[in-house]
């Protein structure tokens, strides 16, 4: 079908009968509604692999938004716009690793959820350019204790931080997510604010009690934000825009 363009005076926006009025990069455009019939992608043979796709799709995006809710407490403070995307295009990665079910019924539960490792809440401040302080997880599953240890470090030397810092605070969450249920429990242990100076801070340990046992998937996550102290109160910079967070850690069994 040609696309027709507005050429008149009268710029119009909306929808007349079949056509849609809309203004584009190269002016106001209109465009005829069309489009497959919503029964025959349902029903047609022809469409199974449509909904195959959209079996999985849908899914994938489920489970993307509750692994988000787990993790809340801390994404909420460190976390781009485009994070739902970008969570979502990982899921389907893990998803279509799965090497037990057919298309359209594949899972994130038999995939390989390693490949959310590594992934940054915001994609704007990575933790590797942020914090340069060596770190381990500590994980006993017969207690629940995922224990996030850092080493000794001077804050002006290990870590890049925004203009006008003169705080920081250490972020960690661990969260055993049950997909199939469609549930979860989250735990997370923040640091004090700390002052963004030369002095030699001693180790750190960040510990998160989860359920004795447990044989869910559990995410770990470690982050930093940045605050600037006015007259005794610790403000965040730029709502949280700097602040750096990332999956560290997938612990399954």
């Amino acid at each position: 079908m040609i696309m027709p363009k507005q050429i008149g005076i009268i710029k119009l926006k909306g929808k007349i009968g079949d056509l849609s009025l809309y203004k584009s990069k190269d002016g106001y455009m209109a465009r005829q509604k069309g489009g497959i019939d919503k029964e025959r992608i349902q029903k047609d043979p022809a469409f199974e692999r449509t909904r195959e796709n959209g079996r999985e799709f849908g899914r994938a995006a489920r489970n993307g938004k509750l692994v988000r809710a787990a993790l809340k407490s801390v994404l909420s403070r460190a976390q781009d716009s485009r994070i739902t995307a970008r969570l979502h295009q990982v899921m389907m990665q893990v998803l279509q690793t799965d090497p037990v079910n057919g298309r359209g019924e594949r899972s994130i539960v038999n995939g390989n959820m390693q490949l959310l490792h590594g992934f940054e809440c915001n994609a704007e401040a990575p933790l590797a350019s942020t914090l340069f302080v060596p770190y381990t997880l500590e994980v006993d599953r017969s207690t629940g204790i995922f224990e996030v240890k850092l080493e000794s470090f001077s804050p002006v030397e290990a870590m890049n931080v925004p203009e006008g810092t003169t705080h920081f605070r250490l972020l960690s969450a661990s969260a055993e997510v049950n997909i199939n249920q469609n549930t979860y429990k989250s735990v997370k242990e923040d640091s004090d604010w700390l002052s963004w100076d030369g002095a030699i801070l001693p180790e750190m340990s960040l510990q998160h009690q989860l359920s004795a046992d447990s044989k869910l998937p559990v995410f770990t996550l470690l982050g930093i934000e940045f605050g600037q102290e006015v007259n005794g109160e610790i403000y965040l910079l730029q709502s949280g825009a700097y602040n750096a967070l990332q999956i560290i850690s997938v612990d399954t069994l």
